[in-house]
């Protein structure tokens, strides 16, 4: 709010206390300085605090995360859409891993199936995956 309207905002049981303060004898001039400097110094205070909120949701994303490769020519399950209803997912395979696309997604085939491209978290290992 101070920084949209260069002021605290005001709650209608404010509204009676409201006194209108002249510039205290200073130019138009001094007075947009003045406001600018105060507008500046709110800036860098939500720019620190922005830094600072991405920094600890940086650390507190990555606290429990596990990073997970697969090798080419692994098998693996994979969570895919069923072809009738693309909202219902079941785990398919077993697929063999062909390659690496990058460090999150990999190409994966099934005999007489075609070529998938999941990410790292739709994929399970089939040897540490047990089926019921």
């Amino acid at each position: 709010f101070m920084l949209r309207h260069g002021r605290e905002p005001l709650e209608p049981k404010d509204w009676s206390r409201v006194v209108h303060i002249p510039l205290a004898n200073l130019t138009m001039q001094e007075a947009l300085s003045e406001w600018m400097e105060k507008f500046q110094e709110y800036e860098t205070q939500v720019r620190i605090a922005h830094r600072q909120a991405q920094a600890d949701q940086q650390v507190k994303y990555n606290q429990n995360r596990i990073d997970i490769e697969y090798e080419v020519g692994e098998n693996v399950l994979a969570w895919l859409p069923k072809t009738k209803n693309k909202t219902y997912f079941t785990w398919k395979g077993p697929y063999t891993i062909i390659r690496k696309i990058n460090p999150v997604t990999y190409s994966i085939v099934s005999e007489g199936k075609p070529d998938a491209t999941p990410r790292v978290e739709t994929i399970r290992n089939l040897t540490r995956t047990t089926i019921t």
